[in-house]
């Protein structure tokens, strides 16, 4: 295969750089995307625990958990996007809404994390901060509910407190030019060498006098 790259080498460079600009290309005519995240904790209110028992701490933190993860379904329902949708103004319906929402809650913790994306810092960051919000108020209302329905008290079993609001990304999610770059230059390097190994197997021409010469032998 030396000798291929050896005498194949200019077109080996060649598709390099060209798989290079290809991918620089492309990612110039890709519409940027930016991401924004905004995260909150869902917590058992005093009220509604007793805070000198720590068996019910326990449990309560338990429950917040178990809580935070079925919070996740909520939170990528229609009627959470609806809700949005309507806060924004900006006309879009509740699918292209979801589209553009992540929702976490990393295992064994508390924290739930709104991830938006959209076309331009601010749109990503209010996208995202209307989404948290709107899910922190539906989560009151059905905690409430259930609690009316359960106890004379109206105070929520928990709540989704957002200690982090996002803000407007500095630098665009995607595309990823570092990445295009690299997968540019392999796809590049990728075909000239199967040119080069192809034009190899199939040149019947005589390069060199050992090559007649073993012919002849």
């Amino acid at each position: 295969y030396w000798d291929i790259v050896r005498r194949r080498w200019k077109l080996i460079v060649g598709c390099f750089l060209l798989g290079i600009i290809i991918a620089v290309g492309i990612t110039f005519l890709m519409p940027r995307k930016y991401t924004a995240t905004a995260s909150g904790f869902v917590s058992v209110p005093a009220a509604t625990q007793d805070d000198t028992n720590v068996s019910n701490a326990y449990n309560s933190d338990a429950f917040a958990k178990s809580r935070a993860q079925s919070y996740v379904k909520l939170a990528e329902s229609t009627d959470i996007a609806t809700e949005v949708g309507k806060r924004l103004g900006s006309g879009a319906d509740a699918d292209s809404l979801l589209n553009r929402i992540e929702v976490t809650a990393p295992t064994n913790t508390v924290t739930l994390q709104v991830t938006g994306t959209d076309s331009t810092p601010a749109k990503a960051a209010r996208l995202t901060n209307t989404w948290i919000s709107v899910l922190a108020s539906e989560i009151h209302k059905v905690e409430t509910a259930w609690k009316t329905s359960n106890s004379s008290k109206t105070v929520p079993v928990t709540t989704l407190d957002v200690y982090q609001r996002a803000t407007a990304p500095e630098a665009p999610s995607s595309p990823n030019l570092k990445l295009n770059l690299a997968l540019g230059a392999l796809l590049g390097l990728a075909v000239g060498f199967g040119l080069a190994v192809a034009l190899t197997v199939f040149d019947r021409r005589i390069h060199t006098t050992a090559t007649i010469t073993d012919n002849m032998s």
